[in-house]
């Protein structure tokens, strides 16, 4: 057996060294693992190691300062170090000094692989390793654990474009290993360039709220925000994978990690279908919000509106960008309808500034500086009375339009004198009560009888018409055609 040491002074990039790959099945002995220089000396000198996997920059003594010492001593132990920072003064420095290689953390396992290859005392063993490697590390899993079983797609969601991001998904998948591997029923391997997880005996739901809860965890004690995606459960070898190739798929959905911690894959089709209603649900309550100005009311609607756009997560970026611009569209057509003028928003530079963001979480955060800055602006008008109890009225109505209300009753809401308010009414909106409800009325309708399978008659109830014939006349009259005619074109039935 080729005999190994390694030393670093942060204790889980030890713990990932040690499980980054099957060290027996290559013919190597961790016969050592030190957390400073110091100990690391005495262990160089006292085991003499084949192999010493250092850290560069360690108390105690440098990984620069152990190799000297190993030079001067006349011993054989070849050294691999590994740092933090990819620095090319201290990479010359190690070479120049006869390092075998030098890695920048956190250590892949094909180029430790590569490293371990150049070693002398590594003649021939890594043609074992590859042959080995063809036969799955999971295999002896199954033999040993009973179904079901479940596979887990894991992954940190930061950006890892420093060395630093990619540090701290390096540390939060040793944390995860430790938790899981704690529990018996899981295990954690890399396939290809992916962590995956595989749990046995555990439900698809139990597996969704071991991980929710790990990923709530480690968030809270580190800020790492982690991804996974959740297979459906299975019984067999044969089925992992296939099992594997779902869940990258899956995974792909990475760009709204940011804004879940965990995701399950499949999601029954009935559920995207019901994600879609709810979509459009949200965003009338987004409105109707806008125009009440309680910004609690705003925030609440909106933390429930790009949740439910969330759940549709084979949506495209540029679909989810469409989908919070033509959310901002509606709610300025219908400011444009009751004669309220703010600066608009150029929706055009918003959809080219959502397709380049990194992550739905910054996505959601552009349109909502702008939905606020419509906010404000209309906090800023509702300064004069008459706007303020214009605005109350707008509210009401588009909250009750399902209602028989009248203009008595929204009168004596905001303390008029019922013809006075009918005048103010149309002086503000350019149309009298009636007909304003009216179109308000079949803008809703127009929207459930795109968006649901309603039926004419449950249609015109939802909306406030408890007499079908009369609906069907109203709509005829102002999109001339029958609501029976438009519900088979755009339902294509």
């Amino acid at each position: 057996m080729i005999r190994l040491i390694m030393a670093d002074d942060e204790p889980f990039i030890l713990s990932g060294l040690e499980h980054l790959m099957d060290w027996k099945a290559l013919g190597i002995e961790i016969i050592g693992s030190y957390p400073d220089g110091r100990s690391a000396l005495e262990g160089i000198l006292t085991l003499e190691p084949d192999i010493a996997l250092l850290d560069i920059s360690m108390p105690g003594f440098s990984g620069l300062e152990l190799l000297e010492r190993i030079e001067s001593d006349g011993l054989k132990t070849e050294v691999i170090f590994i740092s933090g920072f990819q620095e090319f003064d201290y990479v010359r420095s190690a070479l120049l000094h006869g390092a075998l290689d030098y890695l920048v953390k956190p250590v892949v396992r094909s180029e430790l692989l590569k490293s371990l290859s150049r070693a002398k005392c590594f003649s021939g063993k890594l043609n074992r390793e590859e042959k080995e490697s063809r036969t799955p590390v999971y295999t002896a899993f199954f033999r040993d654990h009973k179904e079901p079983y479940v596979l887990v797609r894991s992954g940190s969601s930061e950006s890892s474009s420093t060395s630093l991001d990619r540090l701290k998904s390096f540390s939060y998948l040793e944390r995860l290993r430790s938790k899981i591997e704690q529990t018996g029923r899981g295990f954690v391997f890399r396939h290809g360039d992916d962590d995956f997880i595989l749990f046995s005996g555990m439900s698809r739901t139990s597996a969704l709220v071991y991980m929710k809860e790990c990923g709530d965890e480690i968030y809270r004690k580190n800020s790492i925000r982690i991804c996974s995606v959740i297979s459906e459960e299975f019984s067999s070898v044969l089925d992992m994978e296939a099992m594997i190739i779902k869940c990258r798929e899956a995974y792909s959905c990475s760009y709204y990690a940011s804004f879940f911690s965990v995701y399950e894959y499949l999601i029954p089709e009935k559920e995207v279908a019901t994600s879609t209603v709810e979509v459009m649900k949200w965003r009338e309550m987004l409105t109707a919000a806008i125009l009440s100005l309680n910004e609690d009311r705003i925030e609440d609607c909106w933390s429930s509106f790009v949740t439910e756009i969330a759940t549709l997560r084979e949506s495209r970026r540029d679909e989810v960008c469409f989908c919070f611009c033509n959310c901002l569209r509606l709610i300025l057509d219908k400011l444009a309808d009751s004669k309220l003028k703010i600066d608009e928003p150029d929706l055009n530079l918003l959809m080219e500034k959502g397709r380049e963001t990194k992550s739905y979480l910054e996505l959601t955060e552009l349109f909502r500086r702008e939905l606020f800055n419509i906010h404000h602006q209309l906090l800023e008008r509702a300064g004069q009375k008459k706007t303020k109890e214009y605005l109350v009225a707008l509210e009401y109505i588009e909250e009750h339009y399902q209602e028989q209300i009248g203009l008595k009753q929204i009168a004596d809401l905001v303390g008029m004198n019922t013809y006075y308010f009918s005048a103010y009414f149309k002086k503000n909106t350019g149309e009298n009560f009636k007909d304003y409800l009216r179109k308000v009325r079949l803008e809703h309708a127009v929207s459930l009888m795109i968006s649901t399978d309603k039926s004419v008659t449950e249609v015109a109830q939802a909306v406030g018409y408890p007499d079908v014939r009369t609906f069907s006349d109203v709509f005829q009259r102002v999109y001339n055609e029958k609501p029976s005619s438009y519900i088979k074109r755009v339902r294509g039935k």
